[in-house]
């Protein structure tokens, strides 16, 4: 990966982050960067380092380097990385609906390789074109509002797997407690009680 250095600058009009392509330094706005979550700031400066890494100007790309650096590293950061574009876009924005759609794409497909059948099943009917309305945005007024729609829907099966996950590891975790309990117990048995 090429360095990059950050500069603070507030010269950058309202976006909380800019990267110069040719000289690899990036722009971080002193008000609006730290106004993001910890995670949404990393999504940002990922999506921004993306961009001068690829050599690209393409939001779509440098949307999916921020995602393959972030997914999976912290609780919900699939849902993270999809709510990192409302966050930062306004809801008029045009490249808004594109960028969420394809960030969408990623996240499921990004789960179903990471043992999420749910969310295989949902690409599929996706990729058949069976749920292409809830990318739509036909009778919404705000590009937002269907953004918000569309994204509770479809992570809602990104969530549930990961709580899933964590309930397995949870229960796994129990059983060792539990068999850890029973060999002391027996040690303790056997060395103190059994004269």
């Amino acid at each position: 990966m090429r360095s990059v250095k950050v500069v603070w600058s507030d010269k950058i009009g309202k976006s909380p982050a800019a990267i110069d392509r040719v000289s690899g330094v990036l722009y971080l706005h002193p008000v609006y960067y730290r106004r993001l979550s910890p995670f949404h700031q990393n999504f940002v400066y990922w999506h921004e380092v993306g961009h001068y890494t690829l050599d690209t100007s393409d939001e779509i790309k440098a949307d999916a380097y921020a995602f393959d650096v972030l997914a999976g590293t912290e609780f919900r950061s699939l849902k993270q990385s999809l709510t990192a574009l409302s966050e930062v876009l306004s809801p008029d924005n045009p490249s808004l609906l594109p960028r969420y759609k394809a960030l969408v794409l990623r996240a499921l497909r990004w789960d179903y390789r990471h043992g999420n059948d749910k969310a295989g099943e949902l690409l599929r009917r996706i990729e058949r074109g069976q749920l292409l309305d809830r990318f739509t945005l036909i009778n919404t007024e705000n590009t937002g509002d269907a953004i918000t729609k569309a994204m509770q829907s479809l992570t809602g099966v990104l969530q549930q797997t990961e709580a899933e996950r964590i309930n397995e590891n949870a229960a796994r975790k129990s059983q060792q407690n539990f068999l850890v309990m029973v060999v002391v117990a027996f040690m303790v048995y056997y060395f103190v009680f059994k004269d």
